[in-house]
């Protein structure tokens, strides 16, 4: 495995987690609209509030070089595209030019 795809794996698993908590907030939001348990729904919209930042907090914080140890995640984060994964131009870590597409991690 490269550690390229060490860091798309842990970039999916961060947008996954967002895209849930966004459809956990979008239930609320439609569940307070239609009811007038407002309790339940507001919980409910919290609860995806909660789980967006997570996935946020963990894919900018927990995405590193496994080299030098610099944390990768706003880059990552800046370099992906739609499809969850970092673009080609991101090719070799900022601080200690560790190629991305060569075999390292296993």
């Amino acid at each position: 495995m490269t550690v390229l795809e060490s860091i798309n794996k842990k970039l999916v698993k961060a947008k996954v987690i967002s895209i849930i908590g966004a459809h956990v907030f979008g239930i609320g939001v439609i569940i307070s609209m239609f009811s007038e348990a407002s309790t339940t729904s507001n919980l409910i919209i919290y609860a995806g509030i909660v789980v967006v930042s997570l996935g946020i907090f963990f894919g900018l914080n927990f995405v590193s070089c496994p080299r030098c140890g610099h944390n990768l995640g706003k880059d990552a984060f800046m370099h992906s595209n739609i499809g969850f994964k970092l673009k080609k131009n991101m090719n070799k870590c900022p601080y200690c030019s560790l190629l991305l597409n060569e075999a390292g991690i296993s």
